[in-house]
């Protein structure tokens, strides 16, 4: 899983725990144990990498049904 959030930094991100928290926001840091997420307020949150179940990047597509542009 280290080995994968690494290739995520600079990334937004979602990242789901396994108590099926989750978090979201752009991957500032790795270190051993521990990835960073820093979200569009500006707060930092840092979580074990050990929690972590799922990871995702963020599609910024918007999807608007119904609608031709």
């Amino acid at each position: 899983m280290e080995k994968l959030l690494e290739t995520m930094v600079g990334k937004e991100v979602e990242i789901t725990c396994g108590n099926s928290t989750g978090f979201r926001g752009e991957a500032v840091g790795l270190t051993p144990g521990v990835i960073s997420l820093r979200d569009k307020d500006g707060k930092t949150v840092h979580i074990a990498v050990e929690a972590v179940v799922a990871v995702n990047e963020v599609n910024h597509e918007h999807i608007r049904p119904g609608f031709v542009g």
